[in-house]
């Protein structure tokens, strides 16, 4: 077996440090696909969130006006009776 030359030994680690280089950022650019697409479910999550508790709370005034109705209509009711 013969030992390389320190010209081939430097021209490999370039090529190593390269190629680590070119991995690096391949997995910055993933990372940064990743935390974009997180912005945006958690705009969307929130969007929705916001949205749910409107419908919601317009779902329980409706019914609070409704039960209001009828407890009026219970009293006007008792005290026609009595």
């Amino acid at each position: 077996m013969r030992l390389m030359k320190k010209s081939e030994v430097e021209k490999l680690k370039i090529l190593e440090r390269k190629r680590e280089q070119d991995e690096g950022l391949k997995l910055a650019r993933r990372v940064d696909s990743l935390r974009e697409l997180a912005a945006n479910e958690e705009s969307k999550y929130t969007k929705f969130r916001d949205g749910m508790i409107g419908e919601i709370q317009k779902q329980i005034n409706e019914k609070q006006a409704e039960l209001d109705a009828l407890e009026r209509m219970i009293k006007n009711l008792k005290s026609n009776l009595l």
